[in-house]
């Protein structure tokens, strides 16, 4: 009670958390959870709650629904509108405030909107969101939940949750997620002790009980709360005396101490009290008089009536939904205990009555669902609501409940012709969590059908699929016997199928040979069909890997298609490859392409992971590290809630680059250790780009041997990939400085100069210019100088601040050992400049080094005007003087109304200014551009 008290305290004062109480069933978590809601209600706190149940834990954000649409619904129109506005109007898509005209947004989308909702009610006061029983909540609703507490520190918003470990239904992904974040303060009520137990015996007998009575009852229960709260019920309502004479009896009822008292209290009451008790058990939270009455027949009166009855005899209760007159049990045990003892026919048929009413009342395809599923098997004619529901469980980013109706959808008796679409959308579904599901959908789809398009249709995405699960031989295999098998009319289809085997050995060790079919593949004439595209956009990526320029052909091509634009909105990874292989060249392009990728997406956890992640590779190349570091947040926050394995790699290596380009060494190496853990050379993905960050961070702390090695690993399991693009990994730079520090020069030159005559294959200038610069490390006297400068002349005609910096600063650091300190005061000024915007603090410091060895005085960083603003402070300042609010720029940069303040304030004072109105003439024009 003390945490509660003081998190309420706290949440008042504006700063929220997550209070998590966690304990077996019956230890007091509902009763905590009640006090905390009183708590909070006297403290002035908006209080929503929401409770998970079994029936619902596939209903796709039903605590997130529980919990705003009451409150909604009796809230103002005005008010109502003043929440859902902005960002928070994809919110409406989730609560029933929808319009019909609308296209329904992306999994990420619905997240970003419900945050808003919840941040624009916090704007009205503190807010309190009570959530029991959290195990038994769909994966929809956790996602909000781990959605939100990163961005927790904006909002006066107290989370408290009950839940019990270790349920072997629950999503454990997610619930790990949240319980182990920062903001999360996890609370573990202990059981009663016997003196606890006697305490409970006495308030229930009305008087002490013998000793050897209460130890009976303790041991019976273990100290459970709820459990020997209903064993003294059950044994006073059996005339059992608190004896040692009695201790006996206590064994036997013990184990079914719950149901013994149902079964009592019930029994005295009417078989009316039995039927709507069932009826509760059965509708869940729909559980109100109207549907009591169409699932028992009984009259309102009557039903009220022994609502009544049930309510004195404390086994139901009103529900959180108040507004709607709903009932539960005042424990889950309780209800488990009368659904479980109503026979097994009776119950189906209370289900399908159930059912059937909802149908009639034009509820949601989900709620039916929800009794559909208790139906088994169903009736081909509630296939259609079973596939509705999976619809609307996808378009609201929850694929596991949409996998649930499918399946049970395809136990219906249908032909083989009507099992066939279900089988398609089962795999789509499943794709997304469970890939060996999806293999075995689409496996059934392959051998049904006898239609060959259709087959080829099938293979098509059986191989993409496979692929995905690592399952590389069956993919290969399966695609080449389909590619070959093809009529040569079938164009289109031909080339989708190619583009998933192109896409083999871009991820999977030993398939190089597949990549000899580029040549044939690259002289198909250009149609506009979306296989031509995804083939364009794979035919880049391959070509990127390999450093071939013509690659940028194919992906210039590929995202001047209307077909994939669309599909790079929606949901297709293949999409991706045309947006990957631009930023490897042009940096400018690459974040204009990343942009326009962000802003035409749906808000799918795909696409907008993706893009984020693509514009921190470009950002990071250009120096921009503080806001590659906050695409790389958001990505990897994208990723870890959706799932997004194959993209772990990638974010991971980048990340660790970041972090050693800004001396943080030892989050570096936390960021990278899981990596370490993996083999490079069996593992699906993208595995060089953390062994290059690992050479970097070995480097950086002095250990050439270790660099060296992972170096070459880097560069081992790129080439198994056909990869020889210096822009996408440049190990041999990396080899060539590790072989230098251990005075193997020799064979440095060579890594470095084949490096040299890469990236100049490739021609993107932050590639070449980092080569050459390698190169001048390892050399002495004129031809060093001659080659930084060569280094520095191409990087001043690209955007990559941070390798224009490295070069400016070894072209200083020559030539003070040349003796031209002129010159090299002039270098590593300018590069202690770009390296202090960059934010890359070691390698500022080096450039004062250099500095004081020439006897000069460095000036310190920037602390007052525009040329002290941080990229983030700037780019926030920017957004205020075009007249958005905070709110409007938290919302299109991503962040908080906190962070947003935070950066205003501090450009505020670098300024020297107070207002917003007055930055517009102080920022440097392509700020405001």
């Amino acid at each position: 009670m003390t945490a509660l008290r003081s998190a309420v305290a706290a949440t008042v004062g504006g700063a929220g958390g997550f209070q998590i109480v966690t304990a077996n069933t019956g230890v007091g978590k509902t009763l905590l959870l009640r006090e905390a809601r009183r708590l909070a209600v006297d403290a002035g706190l908006r209080v929503l709650s929401a409770r998970g149940s079994p029936l619902e834990r596939d209903y796709s954000f039903g605590i997130v629904r529980q919990l705003f649409e009451p409150f909604l619904a009796a809230a103002e129109p005005a008010r109502r509108d003043s929440w859902l506005a902005g960002a928070a109007l994809e919110a409406r898509n989730v609560l029933g405030q929808d319009s019909a005209d609308r296209p329904v947004p992306g999994d990420f989308a619905l997240l970003y909107g419900l945050f808003w909702l919840t941040s624009n009610i916090c704007g009205d006061g503190p807010l309190a969101l009570i959530i029991d029983d959290l195990h038994w909540a769909d994966e929809s609703s956790l996602r909000f939940l781990a959605f939100l507490q990163p961005r927790l520190e904006d909002l006066n918003l107290l989370v408290v949750i009950g839940m019990r470990p270790n349920d072997p239904q629950a999503a454990t992904h997610l619930l790990s997620i949240i319980t182990s974040d920062q903001v999360s303060h996890v609370l573990r009520p202990a059981p009663l002790t016997a003196e606890g137990v006697a305490a409970v015996l006495t308030d229930v007998f009305d008087r002490s009980p013998d000793p050897a009575f209460t130890e009976a009852c303790h041991a019976a229960t273990g100290g459970n709360p709820l459990l020997v709260r209903e064993l003294s019920r059950a044994l006073s309502a059996e005339d059992v005396p608190p004896s040692a004479d009695s201790a006996d009896r206590v064994v036997g009822i013990g184990s079914r101490a719950v149901a013994q008292r149902v079964a009592v209290e019930l029994g005295r009451l009417s078989p009316d009290h039995t039927q709507v008790a069932e009826a509760i058990a059965v509708l869940g939270a729909h559980a109100n008089v109207v549907e009591v009455c169409r699932l028992t027949g009984l009259d309102a009166e009557d039903v009220v009536t022994a609502v009544a009855g049930l309510r004195h005899a404390d086994i139901i209760q009103h529900g959180p939904g108040v507004l709607g007159g709903t009932y539960e049990f005042v424990h889950p045990l309780i209800r488990t205990s009368v659904y479980e003892e109503m026979d097994g026919g009776r119950r189906i048929a209370s289900h399908a009555v159930a059912a059937h009413s909802l149908i009639e009342a034009g509820a949601r395809a989900e709620e039916i669902a929800a009794h559909l599923l208790h139906l088994s098997p169903p009736s081909a004619a509630h296939v259609g609501v079973l596939r509705r529901a999976a619809e609307q469980a996808l378009a609201r980013g929850t694929p596991e409940a949409a996998h649930t109706y499918l399946q049970h959808a395809l136990t219906a008796p249908l032909s083989e012709h009507d099992r066939l679409p279900l089988l398609s959308a089962a795999a789509h579904a499943s794709a997304r969590f469970d890939l060996t599901a999806a293999i075995g959908h689409q496996e059934t789809a392959f051998t049904l059908t006898d239609d060959p398009l259709a087959r080829v249709e099938a293979a098509l995405s059986l191989g993409l699929v496979k692929l995905w699960e690592g399952r590389v031989h069956e993919a290969v295999t399966l695609l080449t016997a389909t590619i070959g098998a093809l009529p040569p009319e079938e164009d289109d289809l031909h080339r989708g199928l190619e583009a998933v085997l192109l896409g083999v050995p871009l991820v999977a060790v030993g398939q190089q040979g597949i990549l000899a079919r580029r040549g044939r593949l690259r002289g198909l004439p250009p149609i506009g069909t979306l296989h031509a595209a995804m083939l364009d956009a794979m035919l880049a990526m391959a070509d990127g890997y390999d450093g071939d320029p013509g690659a940028l052909a194919f992906a210039r091509r590929a995202l001047a298609s209307p077909s994939l634009q669309q599909t790079a909105a929606g949901d297709l990874s293949m999409a991706l490859g045309a947006y990957f292989t631009v930023n490897l060249h042009d940096l400018d392009e690459g974040v204009a392409v990343s942009d326009s990728l962000l802003r035409g997406a749906r808000g799918t956890s795909l696409t907008l992971g993706s893009a984020h992640l693509y514009r921190s590779m470009v950002r990071l190349r250009r120096g921009e590290l503080s806001e590659a570091e906050a695409d790389l947040a958001m990505s990897l926050d994208v990723q870890k809630i959706a799932r997004m394995g194959i993209s772990v790699p990638l974010a991971t290596g980048l990340y660790g680059e970041l972090l050693v380009e800004q001396g943080r060494l030892q989050e570096a190496e936390a960021v990278l250790a899981p990596a370490a853990n993996v083999d490079p050379m069996s593992a699906v993905g993208v595995y060089f780009m953390p062994l290059l960050a690992q050479a970097a961070l070995w480097r950086a702390r002095g250990k050439p041997e270790l660099a060296l090695r992972a170096a070459l690993g880097a560069g081992e399991r790129f080439e198994s990939h056909g990869g020889r693009n210096p822009a996408l990994n440049a190990w041999r730079s990396e080899a060539a400085l590790g072989l230098h520090a251990l005075g193997r020069t020799g064979e440095a030159l060579e890594h470095a100069r084949e490096e040299v005559a890469l990236a100049q294959r490739w021609g993107a200038p932050f590639a070449i210019g980092r080569a050459l610069r390698v190169t001048a490390l390892l050399t002495e006297g004129p031809e060093s100088v001659t080659l930084f400068k060569d280094s520095r002349e191409v990087l001043l005609r690209s955007s990559s601040r941070l390798e224009l910096a490295k070069t400016e600063i070894a072209l200083g650091a020559a030539l003070r050992r040349a003796g031209s300190p002129g010159e090299a005061r002039s270098h590593l000024t300018t590069g202690l400049d770009l390296a202090a915007r960059c934010e890359a603090a070691p390698l500022a410091e080096q450039a004062r080094t250099e500095l004081h060895a020439l006897g000069a005085r460095p000036r310190r960083t920037a602390v007052t005007g525009p040329q002290s603003l941080t990229p983030r402070e700037l780019r926030t300042a920017a957004l205020a003087a075009q007249g958005l609010t905070n709110r409007e720029i938290a919302q299109r940069l991503f962040v908080t109304n906190k962070t947003v303040e935070v950066h205003l304030s501090s450009a505020y004072r670098k300024l020297g200014i107070a207002r917003r109105d007055q930055l517009g003439g102080l920022l440097p024009g392509n700020a405001l551009a």
